[in-house]
């Protein structure tokens, strides 16, 4: 299995057993954004690392009419522009700038009862950082590496 697909499976589940139309996505990547054009009304994807990969994600997807991609490099740019919407999505998928993953964590636990993110077991994100409050309970996939994790509100 590609590194790069290990969190299909959990995502694939959660929109068997659960009612997942709008998407906000950290981080752009060919299976994940493809699986959420398929399954969700509406999708907001951001880039947060690299112009390029931006174009290879826009050429893939471009006539996606639910998709709204956006490129916004740097750690924290997504953030802001997920807080500046000012609107819930079911689900809110965190695989974005490595150095602000467990930020985009806690802001995103304001706009969504859902979020999952991918590569977990890497130390550096900072994941110590979260803050979620104890009306969150959190699943650790680790079958495949990199791991993926799930925090639902109760």
């Amino acid at each position: 299995m590609d590194r790069y697909s290990t969190h299909l499976g959990i995502l694939k589940q959660l929109f068997e057993t659960m009612d997942i139309e709008t998407v906000f996505e950290f981080g752009t990547g060919f299976y994940s954004t493809g699986l959420f054009c398929e399954n969700c009304n509406f999708v907001v994807a951001c880039e947060m690392q690299s112009e390029e990969w931006y174009s290879k994600v826009k050429d893939r997807f471009e006539e996606k009419e639910n998709l709204s991609l956006q490129c916004m490099i740097g750690p924290n740019k997504s953030i802001e522009y997920l807080s500046s919407l000012n609107r819930n999505f079911d689900l809110i998928f965190v695989d974005g700038h490595g150095d602000s993953r467990w930020h985009a964590i806690n802001e995103a636990s304001r706009f969504t009862k859902l979020i999952v993110s991918h590569d977990t077991e890497t130390p550096s994100y900072q994941w110590h950082k979260i803050n979620l409050d104890s009306s969150w309970t959190r699943k650790d996939y680790k079958d495949l590496d990199p791991w993926t994790t799930v925090w639902v509100k109760k």
